[in-house]
């Protein structure tokens, strides 16, 4: 417990000093004490405001963490936002579209069907899908995907006519 508090007190100290947290979050993945892991990984948050954070809550602090560009961080927070209760399609949206930014392609074209597996009418979903697709050479079930999209909401994929792969 002293070890745990002199941690936490050097790393408020200087932010910029990220040893002691690092060496927090191992110790709490280690001990599996998910409550502090998670107060020490939102940036040293006070326990009690994080506890207590809702889905839509933690999905807000995803966005702007995606906002500020750091989607790697953001797409925890959409997982765990979604773990925590927050329902339609948005999280999951950002959430590909976080994992695109970053490059990983494979996984965001994942994520992109799975929300359109539980949303099939999601104009945004469907949009960034086809896109996608066609960029990773997927000509075929990109064009299904934009053809989709042309059914469900043709004044949108009018206004993107110019971008269909």
């Amino acid at each position: 417990d002293e070890a745990v508090f002199a941690f936490e007190q050097s790393a408020q100290l200087d932010l910029t000093y990220d040893r002691p947290r690092k060496m927090l979050l191992e110790l709490y993945a280690e001990e599996g004490d998910e409550r502090n892991r998670l107060r020490i990984e939102n940036d040293g948050l006070p326990l009690d405001s994080v506890l207590f954070w809702g889905g839509d809550s933690i999905y807000e602090y995803g966005r702007a963490l995606h906002r500020a560009d750091w989607q790697q961080r953001a797409v925890g927070k959409y997982d765990l936002a979604m773990a925590e209760g927050k329902t339609g399609p948005w999280p999951q949206y950002w959430k590909a579209k976080a994992l695109e930014e970053m490059g990983d392609n494979s996984l965001a074209i994942d994520g992109y069907l799975n929300l359109l597996a539980n949303v099939p009418d999601f104009k945004f979903g469907l949009y960034r899908c086809a896109m996608l697709l066609g960029e990773v050479g997927q000509q075929a079930e990109a064009q299904e995907i934009w053809r989709e999209l042309e059914n469900l909401h043709p004044e949108f994929a009018q206004e993107k006519w110019e971008d269909k792969p």
